[in-house]
């Protein structure tokens, strides 16, 4: 006869959240898609999900190697000076 285990209590997170992405002009979208994904997987499995961020020097949105723009959330230096409100 074979039983079911309980379910184990859900892990946390090994990265302090909000994890802010610093968008550079002509940036791989692949490069930041694969910092991302593992972050948007590992909360399906986290208590306590993971939040990110996309930051530029200045505030506006950055064109990657393809010209397309990619909206930036907040600046460096807000992120600098205000961490906890980039949540």
């Amino acid at each position: 006869m074979t039983g079911f285990a309980p379910p184990s209590p859900a892990p946390s997170p090994i990265l302090r959240s909000p994890v802010g992405f610093l968008l550079i002009p002509e940036f791989t979208v692949i490069g930041l898609s694969s910092a991302i994904e593992p972050l948007r997987i590992a909360n399906r499995y986290l208590e306590s999900k993971y939040r990110w961020r996309l930051l530029s020097i200045d505030g506006r949105a950055v064109a990657d190697v393809n010209g397309i723009l990619i909206h930036a959330e907040a600046t460096l230096a807000e992120c600098d000076r205000h961490p906890a409100d980039l949540r």
